[in-house]
């Protein structure tokens, strides 16, 4: 059986590896972190290629489970930076020096301030 992260926020992948492996521990099955640490990372998609690569100059004394989920956490954030910022210049309008349009409010009571 393989997990995949999908669609889900990194938080709800993260709790579904954690479950399984709780689920794994009661049925007898030993469940190691460097097993955790595996499902965590085989199971996400091409865009985090260059993050996983990342943790081979890291000290082994530090890839601990909790290091591996911080770490996580914090490139679900990258992530959706930048897709927001994708989608901040989809929508941004667009010059154009021949259809300029003027919007001007003017505050009530007196028509002719702004």
């Amino acid at each position: 059986m393989t997990l995949v992260k999908g669609m889900d926020t990194m938080l709800a992948w993260i709790g579904q590896v954690k479950a399984m492996a709780f689920w794994l521990t009661e049925i007898n099955v030993a469940i190691t972190d460097e097993d955790q640490i595996l499902m965590l990372t085989m199971g996400l998609d091409a865009s985090y290629e260059s993050f996983i690569i990342s943790f081979d100059g890291t000290q082994l004394e530090i890839l601990t489970l909790n290091y591996i989920i911080h770490c996580l956490l914090n490139e679900d954030i990258h992530h959706d930076n930048q897709e927001v910022e994708k989608v901040k210049d989809e929508i941004k309008p667009k010059k154009d020096k021949e259809n300029v349009v003027l919007v001007v409010i003017l505050s009530p009571g007196n028509p002719h301030t702004c």
